[in-house]
């Protein structure tokens, strides 16, 4: 069963592809994965932009040559979107802020006061 975060990755992955995007992340996607993709330099822009506009961030990773089986190289780029991993609460995880810290009122007493005195040469 696909988590929340491959589904994600499977939607934006058909989304690219119908962009003119090649996804070259493997699918489903690993926890920590980024989606990668690579598309042709004249729609890289409109396609960062669409994807601006939907809440995603791609980063730009490297630009190379695509080869073609006619011959024809053509100027691609590389992104990689970073899709947060979802994080499972696990009650009790965290300490009672009543645990951090004693009370205002809770003072030190006149032996400690007097021993950090000591040390700090304050007597």
């Amino acid at each position: 069963m696909l988590t929340e975060r491959q589904r994600k990755a499977a939607v934006l992955a058909r989304e690219l592809k119908a962009a003119g995007a090649n996804v070259t992340s493997p699918l489903p996607l690993y926890d920590g994965s980024p989606l990668r993709f690579r598309v042709l330099a004249p729609l890289a822009e409109q396609i960062v932009q669409d994807l601006k506009e939907e809440g995603w961030t791609a980063n730009f990773l490297t630009s190379g040559r695509e080869f073609h089986l006619s011959g024809v190289t053509k100027l691609s780029h590389t992104f990689e979107i970073n899709i947060p991993v979802e994080r499972t609460a696990v009650p009790g995880d965290r300490i009672p802020a009543a645990e951090l810290a004693l009370p205002s009122s809770a003072k030190k007493s006149d032996v400690e006061i007097e021993g950090m005195r000591k040390y700090l040469g304050m007597k």
